[in-house]
């Protein structure tokens, strides 16, 4: 049991500092991630547009992010559970085992992007924003032009797509995002374009000769989770209290 509530344990708030394992992170993602994302923070003081914006959302931030750790940390208990109590004692054939894992791990990376990862990069948006760059909205249903956004409402319109967020991102340095998100595998959970065949094993439909451990994809996702969750802590938190 106490590995079990070991794996479940996630960081509470933003504010604290996640425990890294260093062998967990291998050093050039780490490098690469340090070395995108920390220089964006050159300009964050108490009279800068980016602090000015960071502000106003601090606290819909914390919010949200604390409201992902609880819906992680209740689905965790509750996979560990399904697995311990579910699928090892029960009598259920181990291919339809894998599958019920397959299953389970598309939910839940298709989860993570949508909380984690769309939180982490609208709050860089944002970031870059107040720096001065340019993100423009296309014209949609309400608007017949071209605008810039200027706050995160506009960033979280639904008519913004993820590969554009991307897309922004990697034109201003950032390409890590894309490594850290899988865009395509997303898309395709999102929109059921996937298979699971009769070994179990999980395919996009439209590339079947390649198969995808979606664990993986789950634990790397975590991983670039945590490096985001103590590069703010560094840069924001600690920094101010200096």
């Amino acid at each position: 049991m106490k590995s079990e509530k070991k794996q479940t344990k996630k960081v509470k708030s933003i504010k604290e500092k996640v425990i890294l394992d260093e062998q967990e992170i291998p050093a050039d993602i780490k490098n690469q991630v340090e070395s995108q994302l920390q220089p964006l923070f050159s300009n964050f003081y108490a009279s800068s547009e980016q602090y000015v914006l960071y502000k106003k959302y601090e606290d819909y931030y914390e919010y949200k992010f604390r409201k992902a750790d609880d819906f992680f940390g209740v689905t965790y208990e509750l996979n560990n559970f399904y697995l311990l109590e579910g699928l090892s004692k029960s009598k259920v054939d181990p291919i339809d085992q894998k599958r019920h894992l397959n299953f389970n791990y598309a939910f839940n990376y298709l989860m993570l992007v949508e909380t984690i990862g769309t939180l982490y990069i609208n709050q860089v948006i944002l970031l870059l924003i107040g720096s001065g760059h340019t993100f423009h909205l296309e014209p949609d249903i309400n608007h017949r032009y071209i605008r810039h956004a200027k706050s995160l409402e506009d960033i979280e319109s639904p008519v913004i797509s993820l590969a554009s967020k991307l897309d922004f991102l990697a034109e201003h340095g950032l390409s890590f995002f894309s490594k850290w998100i899988d865009r395509q595998l997303r898309n395709r959970i999102a929109h059921l374009d996937f298979d699971i065949d009769e070994k179990g094993d999980f395919f996009i439909i439209k590339n079947k000769k390649k198969k995808i451990n979606l664990l993986k994809k789950i634990k790397e996702f975590e991983m670039y989770s945590k490096l985001l969750d103590n590069i703010f802590y560094e840069e924001i938190y600690k920094r101010r209290k200096k």
